[in-house]
């Protein structure tokens, strides 16, 4: 099962927003949405590897904005600042993150409206969990192989005595 890894980032990002800045929403609790968080560009680097039980098939470094609408409110960032300085990554899965970084903010000045576009890089891979690949003893035809398959048992020496054969 290939991880939707994607909307645990965007979830992720959006609760730290939150957290930081308590006084956004992105529009899922029934609140009016304050911000907007959109994947703007990808690049894909395959490389395929098998561990125990994951398949990774690749690195993606993309871009995600996030666009505060303030309603010409003055919002303090700095608490988003700390936050992203403190803990720059995202718990995908056991043992694996996403890193973030802030490439930039701009303002956007409107007559209504006021805007505040953060640029986000992001780095995560793309991976699959299957079933452990742990090694199991062969079988042949539902046959088990135990220890006297592999080393054979010991037999008595037989070469010397009269009636055998050389």
């Amino acid at each position: 099962m290939i991880l939707r890894v994607e909307d645990l980032i965007t979830r992720e990002l959006e609760r730290r927003i939150v957290e930081a800045l308590p006084e956004t929403s992105p529009g899922e609790s029934g609140e009016p949405e304050t911000f907007t968080t959109t994947f703007e560009s990808r690049r894909f680097t395959p490389c395929v590897r098998e561990q125990e039980n994951l398949v990774f098939f690749g690195e993606v470094e993309a871009e995600l904005s996030v666009i505060i609408y303030s309603r010409r409110a003055r919002y303090d960032y700095s608490p988003l600042y700390a936050s992203l300085a403190r803990d720059p990554y995202i718990k995908l899965d056991e043992g694996l993150s996403a890193a973030v970084a802030m490439l930039r903010c701009e303002a956007v000045e409107g007559p209504y409206l006021t805007s505040d576009a953060w640029l986000f890089k992001v780095t995560y891979p793309i991976f699959g969990v299957e079933a452990a690949h742990v090694w199991q003893p062969p079988r042949l035809a539902n046959a088990q192989t135990s220890a006297q398959d592999v080393y054979p048992r010991s037999e008595p020496d037989t070469r010397n005595e009269p009636g055998a054969r050389a």
